[in-house]
């Protein structure tokens, strides 16, 4: 029987919008979300690790290219307009994501070995690094490249103390949460204070 690429994207999307919902995912949740037997999560992706790495990779593909865009639209601006763009696009994926970012930073995510392809995401892909210190050195007009990279870490650790936050919440709305990274007051002044670190 020939695979259906219709049921295979379904099980994609879906698998992606449970992570979102819930942090987690198990077979029978995208088994029934997709009225499809369970045996086809291994069908069709060979386990459900399989199927999380790629929607994973799918989310870490979207926000890479969306600062590859943002960068090619902001060339030649203020260093602190581009960095206040570039920290915003990081700001809302890390608000958008925060159910998949649970998964990551969290026991099934750090187990499978997903967390870490997420920091090699940002870290040893050779293309997206080095558009990053390219850009970022001629926003700030230096080819350090030691500085170039505390500057990148900066910006890439600024929001793990926020997400942190956020990951750990209880996911049930009847219980208390902690609402200031969501909060858009908090979010400006965040970025603002971050800017007077980095430039």
């Amino acid at each position: 029987m020939a695979k259906d690429p219709q049921i295979k994207k379904l099980m994609i999307e879906e698998t992606r919008k449970i992570l979102e919902e819930k942090g987690n995912v198990t077979i029978k949740d995208i088994a029934e979300r997709c009225y499809v037997n369970i045996a086809s999560v291994n069908y069709y992706f060979g386990s459900k690790e399989n199927l999380i790495f790629l929607v994973l990779s799918e989310v870490l593909n979207e926000i890479k290219q969306n600062i590859f865009k943002l960068v090619e639209q902001k060339k030649g601006e203020d260093v602190e307009v581009f960095l206040q763009e570039v920290i915003t696009v990081i700001y809302n994926f890390s608000v958008e994501h925060v159910g998949i970012l649970r998964y990551l930073f969290m026991a099934d995510g750090m187990k499978e070995g997903q967390l870490f392809e997420f920091v090699r995401s940002f870290f040893l892909d050779p293309e997206f690094v080095s558009m990053v210190y390219t850009n970022l050195g001629k926003q700030l007009n230096t080819d350090d490249q030691k500085l170039l990279q505390v500057k990148y870490v900066i910006i890439f650790s600024s929001f793990f103390m926020p997400l942190f936050i956020q990951i750990i919440q209880p996911t049930s709305h009847d219980e208390e949460q902690i609402e200031m990274f969501r909060d858009p007051d908090f979010k400006n002044r965040f970025i603002e204070q971050l800017l007077k670190i980095l430039v």
